[in-house]
């Protein structure tokens, strides 16, 4: 990540999403912050009881008071302008899957991105039945059917 954002010239990271809190989506935003030195403006992460359940998820936390913050939970329904594209939060309700390391896949922040006419999905890592719940309230409140992968 961190040759990519020098490749493109960036100054600092606008918005960080981190979906889940799982290693495997967050560690790496350590190195980007503590070994490379990027300034990070905002951080938007799930509403989770694991963020304090492993070393990882406590370093990070850490990190974020130390950088001035301890992250923004992001709500369904919420809309952001950052960085001249729109974001919808799509997911997790608000106190659902707020448990353990179980329930920390089906509390990724899910959110629809919309820049230069171009609208994307990013889904994290819900589970099927949740993904189906949020393409039919993403149907009914953007106008969009989401059509399933083929396998």
């Amino acid at each position: 990540m961190d040759e990519a954002l020098r490749s493109v010239k960036a100054k600092r990271i606008d918005v960080a999403i981190l979906s889940h809190p799982h290693d495997d989506h967050v560690e790496n935003l350590i190195a980007l912050v503590e070994e490379y030195h990027w300034p990070i403006e905002r951080v938007l992460l799930s509403d989770s009881a694991w963020w304090f359940g492993t070393a990882t998820n406590r370093r990070i936390r850490e990190l974020f008071a130390r950088e001035g913050g301890a992250g923004r939970v992001g709500r369904p329904g919420e809309r952001f302008d950052w960085g001249g594209g729109e974001w919808l939060i799509l997911n997790p309700p608000r106190g659902e899957f707020a448990g353990g390391a179980s329930e920390a896949a089906n509390v990724s922040i899910v959110y629809l991105l919309s820049f230069n006419g171009v609208r994307a999905l990013f889904t994290g890592d819900v589970e099927a039945t949740v993904g189906r719940r949020i393409a039919a309230e993403l149907k009914a409140i953007a106008d969009i059917s989401v059509a399933r992968r083929p396998e």
